[in-house]
């Protein structure tokens, strides 16, 4: 702003203050020389010659006081004050801004980083209008279009339908059809209140679609995915994953999971058999699924057939079914893989299998090695006990214990437990059972017990299961249950205690030569090995060893190595003729290197003979086959060898393998470690 004389002349220079327009004091802004900052100034400013030419951060007001030369004044309120522009476009010619009809404030000339501008609308969406658009309604893109509902929302061309109250399109040829319905994408149709995304997607009343060529075209569906659909599922079904389409008796169905309208489950791809004879509800596993750590408890479930031996038993309160697997015998169809599955998920923890545990309903106490101040409750007339008619509770207001004893040691334990309480008589449960447990029912050491959440019964009553949270130390061979601290000697009460011990695992690989004489090798003298199918003390086959020499010889079994000073216990079934041979050995190898030979005497019966012993392994030591044999007192001697087992810790079980009753294979049938499930 330059300051003038009455002639026109810019006065040679000015001393100027900006004054706030509502005070009249200096204004506190700090005031610069260039567009671009710097040192701020004070008042006043003295400019030379006399133009006005401040800069201020942000927009002002201000009222411009001058004292000029001579002692003359100069003042003008009301001056607009402007920051910065983002750039500064100067124009080479003369440049004419205007129109037929003139600017007015709702345009602004916007300016670009590369020297170009433009003049724009202000509000567009505000005050853009059609001749017929309703109120608070917008329409880009279509100047045909007559809106007849308000707060609508239109943007693209070739909009069409039956349109809505708030209703939105946003792409080329959308189609919302009522009120609330939201159409995004090419060709995209939504019904009163529901939501379509993508091109070709469709949407029902309040449905939701999201993906392009979804269809969710029942009431309240959602899908979402690449041409996932409902139509063949029932309203309100959800369908998830590209291409997945609902079934009519599906709730949920996503790619791997089927949720059913009864309850049932299914989880992974694949054709579902006829699972009518099942009864609902049911879970189905199919192939390609990912099974979660814990089952849905299921009152029953079974697998393999509609007569089947294998039970999965879980009522109300259990956190995974409890298995028992001893009707599964070697006529069971499919039972090598049933076992094994069984076996797998036990080690998963999402079943609880029973096999060589103490499994004891309390109908008494002679599964247990001691117990103090412990009586029976029985029957269950009013249903508060879930149908469990047999419990333990105290005798009196004192601590109840009851006691447990596994020789090879406790891997875990499960209780089914009751408790009563009213306002009167807190809940406090979880202090009224503990656990211990000891190597030698003399030091105990305390347990933390995880409940699952309690489930009502009735009359008061509730119901949980308690266990082990972390693992038990190793070997700790008692496990001890105390009720206490409640005043009410009744409740708390327990009904059913599992008592599990490390899983029993032969280490040795086809151990009774079920693949022929696979994973065997000869120890001494390389006598001829042949596959006998006559005999065998585990079933009709074993190995036969022919002698040419009178050298020590026999056969070695493969085993999984084992190392770290560990026990490993051996037990080898021969069966000799009753008289020929002069002495014999069990041994533990590494390779060919022997680690240990302990001295049998030849049987004379004629009778299979369980040969045992134990070495335990030194610093450094990795025994990986143990073998059997026998010194002849002549030449061309036969005799047979079966029923090999190897195992780690501190006492021998009986032989088994993968085929025995609760039995299963590791990995390969006859091939791999075996274990008691």
């Amino acid at each position: 702003m330059p300051l003038v004389d009455s002639s026109g002349e810019t006065y040679p220079f000015a001393e100027v203050t900006l004054l706030d327009s509502e005070t009249g004091t200096p204004i506190e802004t700090p005031v610069y020389l260039e567009p671009i900052g710097g040192a701020p100034q004070t008042w006043p400013i003295l400019v030379d010659p006399a133009v006005v030419d401040l800069w201020i951060d942000t927009p002002a007001r201000v009222t411009l006081q001058a004292l000029l030369p001579g002692g003359a004044s100069f003042t003008r309120a009301g001056v607009d004050i402007s920051p910065a522009p983002a750039a500064t476009v100067r124009s080479v010619k003369p440049l004419h801004i205007g129109s037929a009809e003139g600017l007015n404030s709702d345009a602004m000339l916007a300016v670009s980083p590369d020297g170009s501008a433009v003049w724009q609308v202000l509000n567009v969406l505000k005050d853009h209008r059609h001749a017929g658009d309703a109120p608070d309604s917008t329409s880009l893109g279509m100047t045909d279009l007559q809106d007849i509902y308000p707060g609508q929302t239109w943007l693209g061309g070739d909009i069409s339908g039956v349109q809505g109250t708030g209703a939105t399109a946003l792409g080329f040829q959308a189609h919302p059809n009522g009120n609330g319905a939201t159409a995004i994408g090419r060709a995209a149709t939504a019904d009163e209140d529901g939501i379509a995304v993508g091109p070709a997607s469709a949407a029902y009343v309040s449905a939701v679609g999201l993906g392009a060529g979804v269809a969710a075209t029942k009431a309240e569906q959602v899908a979402l995915g690449r041409s996932a659909s409902g139509a063949a599922g029932p309203n309100s079904a959800v369908v998830l994953g590209a291409g997945v389409a609902a079934e009519a008796a599906t709730d949920i169905k996503a790619k791997g999971v089927h949720l059913l309208t009864d309850g049932s489950v299914v989880l992974g791809n694949g054709l579902l058999p006829d699972l009518s004879w099942v009864g609902a509800p049911y879970t189905a596993i199919l192939g390609s699924a990912v099974v979660p750590r814990y089952f849905a408890a299921r009152n029953a479930v079974s697998l393999a057939g509609p007569v089947n031996p294998l039970g999965f038993f879980g009522g109300a309160g259990d956190y995974r079914p409890i298995v028992d697997v001893s009707g599964i015998t070697a006529a069971t169809v499919g039972r090598d893989a049933l076992m094994s599955l069984m076996a797998a998920l036990n080690d998963l923890g999402m079943i609880y299998a029973t096999q060589g545990a103490i499994d004891d309903e309390l109908a008494d106490l002679t599964k247990a090695t001691g117990s103090t101040n412990m009586s029976f409750d029985t029957g269950d007339a009013d249903g508060s006990k879930a149908g469990d008619t047999t419990r333990i509770k105290r005798n009196a207001v004192a601590p109840g214990t009851v006691t447990y004893f596994r020789a090879t040691g406790i891997r875990d334990f499960l209780a089914r437990v009751f408790t009563w309480y009213q306002p009167w008589n807190p809940d406090n449960h979880e202090a009224e059972i503990t656990a211990h447990v000891s190597p030698d029912n003399v030091t105990w050491t305390p347990v933390k017990l995880t409940w699952r959440p309690l489930v009502a019964t009735a009359a008061d009553w509730y119901q949980s299961w308690i266990s082990n949270t972390r693992p038990i130390p190793a070997g700790m061979k008692y496990v001890r249950l105390t009720l206490d601290v409640n005043s009410l000697p009744w409740t708390p009460q327990v009904g059913r205690i599992l008592v599990r011990t490390y899983p029993l695992r032969n280490l040795v690989l086809n151990p009774t030569l079920g693949t022929g004489i696979t994973n065997t090798s000869y120890h001494g003298y390389n006598l001829t090995r042949a596959y006998d199918t006559t005999q065998g003390f585990s079933g009709t086959t074993s190995i036969k060893l022919t002698n040419g020499s009178t050298q020590s010889g026999g056969p070695s079994w493969t085993i999984q190595p084992v190392a770290n000073q560990q026990t490993v216990q051996l037990g080898i079934y021969a069966k000799l003729p009753t008289t020929g041979f002069s002495a014999g050995q069990i041994v533990w190898r590494s390779g060919t290197t022997v680690l240990k030979t302990q001295a049998i005497t030849p049987p004379t019966t004629g009778a299979w003979t369980r040969f045992t012993g134990s070495y335990t392994l030194a610093a450094g030591e990795t025994c990986d086959n143990v073998a059997i044999a026998f010194t002849p007192t002549a030449a061309n001697l036969s005799w047979n060898a079966d029923a090999s087992l190897a195992a780690v810790g501190d006492t021998l079980p009986a032989f088994f393998d993968g085929t025995s009753t609760g039995g299963a294979w590791e990995g390969a049938v006859h091939a791999s470690v075996s274990r008691l499930v």
